[in-house]
């Protein structure tokens, strides 16, 4: 993005381009690690039973190998997450950000240990719909949350940041659990309950670790000076995404429904998940 030698702000601010890049600068420190290591997280949360199943978490939970029981375990979650992405954000905006993504990704971390603990295909089937739920508000409430920061030409390079941590989450991810999976206790606790319950322990710990460096939205934000949220209230104003809908009617929403964009992020979706699983 090509920045001018100055920025104007309203009628009576300016800002230079030096200063405008220190802002961002400024914003991406504060805004995306902790963003970036709730994402990492979520996604290992998610993929590890994978793994699982390679250790023996059929065989343990007496689901048939040759049955449809393991797919419909892994595609439940999805089923969760687009139930509840709308309700999040809603939640989200109502709510703070940071309590709202923080504590679901606490809960998740305590669902995730729930699937360690447990002797049937039911309750994982229950369990990986709860965790699809609770991961369904973290992608699109921090974009939400990035997009009240970020006009959209700088928004799209931060967002991008953040999916550079999914993609780290599959190789890490995959050598903490074949680190844990060698666990075997004296009571048969085999190995893939051991990478569902410390996978679960170290989301709860990283995200306690991240919620006080968490933000919520940039009128309380303290280390934002005036004229820096000035300077980003208009800027988001002139060339931000976030779109006011108060009344959601059936004009409304033949307007959402016929929206080509909304159709074509869902295809690029689909081919960054299949790449996942």
């Amino acid at each position: 993005m090509t920045l001018s030698d100055q920025t104007n702000v309203g009628a009576t601010k300016t800002i230079s381009g030096a200063e405008y890049r220190r802002l961002i600068w400024k914003l991406d420190v504060h805004l995306l690690p902790p963003l970036f290591v709730l994402w990492f997280i979520s996604l290992i949360d998610r993929v590890n039973i994978g793994t699982a199943r390679i250790q023996g978490l059929e065989k343990d939970l007496g689901m048939d190998p040759l049955s449809n029981q393991f797919n419909i375990a892994t595609v439940v979650v999805f089923i969760g997450l687009m139930l509840a992405e709308v309700p999040s954000n809603w939640l989200v905006k109502r709510l703070k950000p940071a309590t709202v993504l923080c504590g679901e990704c606490i809960i998740l971390g305590i669902f995730t240990i729930a699937q360690g603990l447990l002797n049937n295909f039911a309750g994982l089937v229950a369990i990986r719909l709860i965790i699809g739920i609770l991961e369904a508000g973290l992608i699109p409430g921090s974009i939400f949350l990035l997009s009240a920061y970020y006009p959209r030409y700088e928004l799209q390079w931060r967002v991008s940041m953040l999916h550079v941590g999914n993609a780290l989450s599959n190789a890490v991810g995959g050598l903490l659990a074949y680190a844990v999976a060698g666990i075997h206790s004296s009571s048969e606790w085999h190995g893939w309950r051991w990478i569902f319950i410390i996978e679960g322990v170290i989301t709860i710990a990283l995200t306690l670790l991240c919620w006080p460096f968490m933000n919520n939205w940039p009128g309380t934000a303290k280390w934002l000076k005036p004229v820096e949220k000035d300077v980003l209230e208009e800027r988001i104003r002139v060339d931000g995404i976030i779109g006011r809908m108060d009344i959601l009617d059936r004009r409304a929403a033949i307007r959402c429904l016929t929206d080509w964009k909304i159709y074509l992020s869902a295809f690029i979706i689909i081919g960054i998940i299949s790449s996942v699983y």
